[in-house]
């Protein structure tokens, strides 16, 4: 699984958290919750979904995850969603799709981030959903965007 070393300007994504360990598959539901409620966004900058991962605990293995689309300004928040600034920054984009994610991120994390000659640098990772994904085919049709900086 060979990644494409990008630089991506900062955006903002809208959109509904969770908080936790995904035990239950609670992330599948939180998307499920915020596809319903997507159309009370305003001012979309696309089409594209985030899957915004930040502020993991290691000692939990915790983590916050927000489920939300780009926009052009987050001047108007509807309630029950906030607004995450994802910053500019160099990241390995993965392809991969919904099936196989878990062992995705597993390859990311235990394979290639040790072997790669970069380390992961602060900030969020994400997942990135444009307008061609379909969450039931098995093509490649999604990205996992890793923050790193060279060793």
């Amino acid at each position: 699984m060979e990644p494409k070393i990008v630089t991506r300007p900062a955006f903002t994504v809208v959109g509904m958290k969770y908080r936790g360990k995904n035990e239950k598959n609670e992330i599948p539901q939180l998307w499920e919750k915020f596809m319903s409620r997507a159309g009370e966004i305003k001012r979309r900058a696309n089409a594209f979904g985030y899957g915004v991962t930040d502020n993991y605990d290691e000692k939990t293995g915790e983590f916050d995850y927000l489920a939300g689309l780009e926009v052009q300004d987050a001047s108007d928040v509807p309630e029950g969603m906030e607004s995450w600034q994802v910053p500019d920054q160099t990241y390995a984009a993965f392809p991969c799709n919904l099936k196989n994610i878990r062992e995705a991120f597993q390859q990311i994390y235990q394979q290639w981030l040790p072997q790669s000659g970069y380390q992961r640098a602060d900030g969020p990772d994400f997942e990135f959903y444009d307008e061609n994904f379909k969450p039931d085919q098995d093509k490649l049709d999604m990205f996992i965007y890793i923050p790193v900086k060279k060793q």
